[in-house]
């Protein structure tokens, strides 16, 4: 773990680990896998900022990113499982139950 990860950590709990990782994914890094907008969409869920979670997931949706195959099975999205969007984002991808 790096310093800055190590140090926030120690600060806030994996709380600050995901600021820390949310200030990386705003960076201009283009082949960085956490610039994805549903790696950032979890974060956000993670952070329990829903709507900033649905925004991503939506801008997911319009780029069709192969990531969201993962979105209906992956348990760092279960607390938006309650959501009504997020029942309409899995109708929309196709893996509604």
């Amino acid at each position: 773990m790096s310093t800055v990860y190590r140090k926030a950590y120690e600060r806030e709990g994996l709380r600050g680990i995901y600021q820390k990782e949310l200030e990386r994914a705003s960076q201009n890094q283009p082949s960085d896998d956490r610039r994805s907008p549903v790696h950032i969409a979890w974060l956000y869920t993670a952070l329990g900022q829903k709507e900033l979670a649905f925004k991503y997931l939506e801008i997911a949706y319009r780029e069709r990113s192969a990531e969201m195959g993962v979105v209906k099975n992956y348990v760092g999205f279960a607390p938006l499982h309650s959501d009504p969007r997020y029942q309409d984002l899995l109708r929309r991808i196709g893996l509604a139950s």
